[in-house]
């Protein structure tokens, strides 16, 4: 009996080798397999994650070189640019341009951040005087940074460190206060659009001017329209001292100071004009080896939120070209550009992204 059940036993022990020795192999492949794909699997989410949190700013700022395009070929778009800060993807909100800084501000963000012509990022502003300050426009002169926020109808003005100088909230009567729905500077003033007086304030930006000390109002524009007919948007000083307007509801003119007298852009036979929010004036005729003795070309590029067009006009108001002609910007808030390297930046709040054309 004894040797019958060590028999019986040895048996057994033979048939889970033998069982063991068949399947075992494929048990093994199937385990390392499973651990390689959940290897790889790990590795990609790290490396998505570094991306996404470290490096995609840097990988998206390269800027692609571009040749200089002549004034009757519509800008190429050369890169579209994310910006995530504190772990926090942004949407930029305003853009402007000066001496090889590009300045942006943000959708509900109290910050200005800064970054060189290459898109690295050079500083981040937080605007806390006079108040905390969201901007919804911004400007730059040689002198100083100007941003309006138009929840608490104000506008700040601060150095080119991010310190406070001034604010403006009030016309000088004080009975009311300045919305501004959109800003544009020159070296002498701020231009105003003030959407619920609908009209445009210029404001003074000289130094000895006071302004409750510092700013003071230089005239105030009415609008040509009734405000049942058309809203404005946007406007800008052209240097032969007409005012360019712009409106909510697709118009575009010209507004001579002079006669008073009210000229219709050209409005182009596909692209329709809808809400142009911003005018950028850009010169194609940069000095360079390519152009050694250039003929100033002025050209005027109006933004238009939902067409997602721009519209490029000559100062005789004539239309010259549209683009981009491949799509439609993805709700466009901002234009600005670097006539040195020849981009024109453009915030596109659908792609929460700062796209960059070569001209």
């Amino acid at each position: 009996m004894r040797a019958t059940g060590e028999k019986i036993k040895s048996n057994k022990i033979s048939v889970v080798n033998d069982f063991e020795t068949r399947e075992h192999p494929n048990l093994l492949k199937r385990y390392q397999l499973i651990g390689l794909v959940m290897l790889i699997i790990v590795i990609s989410l790290v490396g998505y994650g570094v991306y996404r949190y470290k490096l995609r700013s840097f990988v998206a700022g390269n800027i692609a070189e571009h040749l200089p395009l002549s004034p009757n070929r519509p800008p190429q778009e050369l890169t579209s640019f994310p910006i995530r800060y504190a772990g926090n993807d942004l949407t930029p909100r305003a853009l402007a341009y000066l001496h090889d800084t590009l300045f942006v501000a943000f959708v509900e963000q109290p910050i200005v951040q800064l970054y060189d012509s290459d898109l690295a990022l050079l500083a981040t502003w937080r605007l806390q005087r006079p108040d905390t300050l969201i901007p919804t426009q911004i400007a730059v002169t040689d002198s100083f940074f100007v941003a309006s926020d138009t929840t608490h109808n104000l506008i700040g003005i601060y150095d080119h460190e991010g310190f406070y100088v001034a604010s403006v909230a009030w016309y000088p009567e004080r009975s009311a206060r300045v919305n501004p729905a959109q800003i544009s500077v020159d070296s002498r003033q701020i231009t105003v659009v003030d959407d619920a007086m609908n009209q445009v304030a210029s404001i003074s930006l000289l130094n000895d001017a006071p302004f409750f000390k510092f700013l003071e109002l230089l005239r105030v524009t009415p609008s040509p329209f009734k405000p049942d007919e058309a809203r404005l948007s946007c406007a800008w000083f052209a240097p032969d001292s007409n005012l360019w307007l712009g409106t909510s509801n697709g118009k575009a003119v010209m507004l001579s100071l002079t006669s008073g007298a009210v000229n219709n852009l050209d409005r182009p036979s596909l692209s329709q004009i809808s809400d142009p929010i911003q005018f950028v004036d850009v010169n194609h005729a940069i000095r360079s080896n390519r152009y050694p003795n250039p003929k100033p070309i002025p050209r005027v590029h109006m933004l238009d939120r939902v067409s997602g067009k721009v519209f490029v006009y000559d100062l005789s108001g004539k239309l010259t070209l549209v683009y981009p002609q491949d799509r439609g910007l993805e709700q466009p808030l901002a234009i600005a550009v670097n006539q040195e390297k020849r981009h024109i930046y453009i915030a596109e709040s659908g792609r929460s992204a700062i796209t960059v054309f070569g001209f």
